[in-house]
């Protein structure tokens, strides 16, 4: 019973967002609750807090009201008129937060342009650092704009962010590496005078650092495994072949893979992005977490309770709940053959229509590509054997019990009978 519910509960939404799926792990199943909207727009980076709780998004958004748009039409038509005002721009960077018990997202900082950007984000504990680059006039200023970096920080849960230091104009820093033990984060960067400087970080204040010997011991470790593990990164350029996988393998108990591939069927190749998952009792075999529309980021949480990726310019995140293995693998091969009887059942009734156009004949030798033209998708024939001999479907005296073929699916086979109906065959 549970099974058969897990597995209508699988296929029974169209909507990739909505569908439960089911994935196995090394010692456990894993349940992938439906998807709870985060926010919209690119993101850039993914981190989970080290308790699981917050969900921490760098983003870039397009907003162009109708005034912006009315702007842009009139400069379509007259590309004479004196350009947009300094407000005419729709690109905001923000840091977006996520509480995943509450459900509830919010923005701890936004740019005033397109030209502000948070470049990179630290974790520490409940603390999130914010390496953030602005562009600030200087009192008296007759230049214009200037680049400044600054750092600031705030706790999680909260909106109120404070000013950690800002550096001085021309120079730029980074975040090295962070320490959840000792609450510290290494910033490193060049002064004035070109001098390299290094910093360690705390919620007391900044402190130089003159050598290696000063670093806390998990300063010294980030600094060796970077970049940040369990966070998923394709912003490399799609290589020419046609599949591409990056891999999460330094999960123990589940291995997440983004998968960019160009379908077969298709004519025209478009790279299709899906999230699968490794079956670790199956070498060389891959379940399909989401199936199509999976953007350039996911990360999943380190005790593998949430799940995180874009799905068509929309960040989500699944709640994933533990399941004995055994149940996932039997509802997985239920919501298979499910599949397998309805793709045997729409093959079967092309039969029948391929038929009634040839005066209710179907030949001995009947061709996939004589049944695809009443196909709607030709993967539906993926698996089908034509084992009747030919002949006219309406002179069959028990149609009911006489076979025109079979699709097979995991451990049988979908057999489809000259009434149209389908019954499933063990192997």
């Amino acid at each position: 019973m549970i099974t058969s519910l897990l597995a209508a509960m699988a296929i029974g939404f169209s909507d990739p967002a909505e569908q439960m799926a089911m994935i196995p792990g090394r010692t456990s199943g894993y349940l992938i609750l439906p998807a709870k909207v985060v926010c919209d727009g690119q993101i850039k980076s993914l981190n989970w807090s080290q308790d699981n709780q917050y969900l921490v998004a760098i983003r870039s958004q397009i907003t162009i009201t109708k005034q912006m748009a009315k702007r842009m039409v009139d400069m379509l038509k007259n590309p004479n008129q004196p350009p947009p005002a300094a407000n005419f721009d729709p690109v905001k960077n923000s840091v977006v937060v996520w509480n995943n018990a509450e459900g509830k997202a919010q923005s701890v900082w936004t740019g005033r342009t397109s030209l502000d950007k948070c470049e990179q984000i630290a974790l520490v504990g409940s603390t999130l650092y914010l390496m953030v680059s602005q562009m600030v006039t200087p009192a008296g200023s007759q230049e214009g704009p200037t680049q400044q970096t600054s750092l600031y920080r705030c706790q999680l849960g909260s909106t109120s962010l404070q000013l950690v230091r800002a550096f001085d104009l021309g120079t730029h820093f980074q975040i090295a590496a962070a320490d959840p033990v000792s609450k510290s984060i290494l910033i490193t960067g060049f002064g004035l005078d070109a001098k390299q400087i290094e910093a360690l970080v705390t919620s007391s204040g900044i402190s130089p650092v003159a050598d290696s010997s000063q670093m806390p011991k998990g300063i010294l470790e980030g600094l060796s495994k970077r970049p940040t593990p369990w966070v998923g990164d394709t912003s490399e350029p799609v290589p020419p072949s046609e599949e591409w996988r990056i891999a999460d393998d330094k999960h123990k108990e589940l291995t997440l893979q983004l998968m960019i591939y160009a379908p077969a069927a298709k004519e025209v190749k478009t790279m299709v992005r899906s999230l699968v998952c490794d079956d670790p009792a199956k070498p060389g075999k891959a379940y399909e977490v989401i199936a199509s529309g999976v953007g350039e980021r996911f990360a999943l949480s380190s005790n593998n309770s949430s799940l995180a990726y874009t799905l068509d310019n929309v960040l989500v995140v699944r709640d994933m709940v533990p399941a004995p293995l055994e149940l996932i693998r039997q509802a997985r091969e239920a919501a298979e053959r499910a599949v397998t009887l309805s793709n045997a059942k729409q093959v079967g009734l092309a039969m029948i229509m391929f038929a009634v156009d040839n005066d209710d004949n179907l030949p001995g030798g009947l061709t996939t590509d004589q049944l695809i033209p009443y196909l709607k998708n030709a993967d539906l024939m993926n698996g089908f054997v034509f084992t009747w001999g030919g002949g006219n479907i309406g002179k069959i005296e028990n149609p009911a019990e006489t076979e025109l073929g079979y699709v097979t699916g995991p451990g049988g086979k979908a057999v489809i009978y000259a009434d149209g109906h389908v019954k499933w065959k063990a192997d």
